[in-house]
Parts: C-alpha cells; sequence; structure tokens
C-alpha cells in the first residue's frame, strides 16, 4: 500500500516510541506513564485529549473543521494492555505478551 511522505517521515520516530513503551512495562490498570505517553503525543498531534478514563484511560477526539456547521468529531481509542501480572512474577511472560505496545502504536502511528 502506498503511504504518503509526511507518513513514511514519521517511521523512525515511531519505532522510537515502541521502544520507549517496551522500556516502562507497567501492569494492567496501572499504565500511568504509557497513558501519559500517549496523552502527550495525540496532543502534540494537535487532538483534544481526555484523561482519566476509567483511572489510566486516554480518549483523542479529532473534531471536523466544523465549516459546514455539522459538529463532526472522531473519537480514538486503543486499549493500553499492560500485563496482568505483577512485574516482579518469577516466570517470563508467555510470547504473546510481549507485543503490548501494538495497540497504541497503530493508534499513534
Amino acid at each position: 500500500m502506498k503511504t504518503l511522505p509526511e507518513v513514511d517521515a514519521l517511521v523512525p520516530e515511531m519505532k522510537q516510541w515502541r521502544h520507549h513503551i517496551h522500556a516502562h512495562p507497567e501492569t494492567a490498570f496501572e499504565e500511568t506513564e504509557t497513558s501519559a505517553f500517549v496523552a502527550e503525543k495525540l496532543r502534540a498531534f494537535g487532538l483534544e485529549v481526555h484523561t482519566g478514563m476509567a483511572k489510566t484511560g486516554v480518549v483523542g477526539v479529532l473534531r471536523g473543521n466544523d465549516s459546514g456547521g455539522s459538529g463532526s468529531a472522531i473519537g480514538l481509542r486503543a486499549d493500553l494492555e499492560g500485563d496482568r501480572r505483577p512485574l516482579h512474577h518469577p516466570r517470563p511472560p508467555p510470547p504473546q505478551r510481549r507485543r503490548p505496545s501494538c495497540h497504541r502504536r497503530r493508534l499513534l502511528g
């Protein structure tokens, strides 16, 4: 699929976001650093941001230019998906849990 050059230019930065999220793992419903990171990125994109939804949830709202008076808006949502086990758990997480940031990456980039 062909992408816009502006999107292609963001790929290195999006990879940095993924590395940042993986370097700061958090347990489920305690993703305070992750939600702050996501909220900061959405604000930088110019979206209206609401935080604190169900404790760590973040909602980004993309509003239309309202030139037609419709007041249209799109809400953006992605799961934070922290690991449900404490980080000091003696067993390593199963392989399918090694991708906690896939939804966030899709939302941000």
